[in-house]
C-alpha cells in the first residue's frame, strides 16, 4: 500500500537546513571565546578572535577563516527570510568546515597525541657535568631539567654549559687553578649561569594538556625555554613530555589539520 503521506515522510528525513547547522557551530564557536576570554560586557566576535590569535589560543589561518564565517554569519542572521528561512544558504563543504573549526578549537588535540612522549633526560645538581657532555654528544638535546630530592630545581641548557666552559677554559689558560673538569658537577653549572644571569625557566602542565594551551603557555610574556609535562603538572612529578621551540610548529599544524 502506497503511503498517503509521503510529503510529511520526506520532510522527516530532511536533514537540518545548513544555514541552521551554521548558526549552531559559529554560536558554539562564539560561547567558548567568551567563556575563555570572559571580556567585560559586550565584545564584538571579531574583536574576541583577533585576541585569542594575539594569545595563541588559535592560529593565524583559523583567525583568517573566523573572519570570513563572520561575514557569512551576518549574511544569514540579517539577509532576507522566506517562508522562516534565511535565503543565503551556505555550501556543504562551508558547513563542514566550520563545525571541523569548532570541533578543534572545544576539543584540541593533546600534545602526547601530537609528538608523543620521549625518553627524558634529567639530573641532579650532584651529577658530573661528564655525564652531561656525554649525552649532549650523543642525543644533541639542549636542554635539562635539574631535579632535587625529587622536585624540579632548575633547566639546564647547552648555552649555559658552553658559556660556563668557556669562562672556565679562560680562567685556567691564565693559570687558575680550576680543577678537572671531570670533578665539576652540574649545581657548579647551575650557580654560574645564575649569577650570570643566564636563567631559562619551565613552565608545567599536566599530561591532558592539550595543543592549543601548550602554544599559548609557550607565548607566555616571560617567555619559557620549555613546557614540562607531568603527570598533575606538579614539579615534583617526573617528567613525561617537554616541550620546546621546535615543537610548536607542529603543534599548531596539528590544530589547523586535526
Amino acid at each position: 500500500m502506497n503511503d498517503p503521506r509521503p510529503a510529511e515522510r520526506d520532510a522527516a528525513n530532511e536533514p537540518a537546513h545548513r544555514a541552521h547547522q551554521f548558526i549552531a557551530a559559529f554560536n558554539d564557536i562564539e560561547a567558548h571565546f567568551r567563556s575563555v576570554l570572559q571580556p567585560k560586557g559586550y565584545e564584538a566576535f571579531g574583536s574576541m578572535a583577533r585576541r585569542m590569535e594575539n594569545s595563541g589560543a588559535i592560529t593565524s589561518l583559523q583567525l583568517m577563516e573566523l573572519e570570513a564565517f563572520v561575514d557569512l554569519r551576518n549574511a544569514i542572521s540579517h539577509g532576507s527570510y522566506r517562508d522562516g528561512e534565511p535565503i543565503a544558504e551556505p555550501r556543504a563543504d562551508t558547513v563542514a568546515a566550520i563545525e571541523k573549526l569548532r570541533d578543534v578549537l572545544l576539543s584540541p588535540p593533546r600534545v602526547v597525541q601530537v609528538i608523543g612522549q620521549q625518553k627524558i633526560y634529567s639530573f641532579t645538581p650532584e651529577d658530573s657535568l661528564s655525564e652531561v657532555f656525554r649525552i649532549i654528544n650523543e642525543k644533541g638535546i639542549s636542554q635539562y631539567p635539574i631535579y632535587h630530592e625529587g622536585s624540579y630545581q632548575a633547566l639546564l641548557t647547552t648555552t649555559m654549559v658552553a658559556q660556563w666552559f668557556a669562562d672556565w677554559s679562560l680562567r685556567r689558560s691564565a693559570g687558575e687553578d680550576v680543577g678537572a673538569l671531570e670533578s665539576v658537577r652540574v649545581g657548579e653549572v647551575i650557580d654560574f649561569a645564575h649569577s650570570r644571569a643566564l636563567r631559562d625557566h619551565a613552565v608545567f602542565a599536566a599530561a591532558d594538556v592539550d595543543a592549543a594551551t601548550a602554544v599559548t603557555m609557550l607565548r607566555h610574556p616571560k617567555l619559557p625555554r620549555v613546557l614540562i609535562v607531568t603527570e598533575h603538572g606538579k614539579k615534583s612529578q617526573k617528567p613525561i613530555r617537554i616541550v620546546g621551540a621546535a615543537d610548536v610548529i607542529p603543534l599548531l599544524d596539528a590544530l589547523e589539520e586535526f
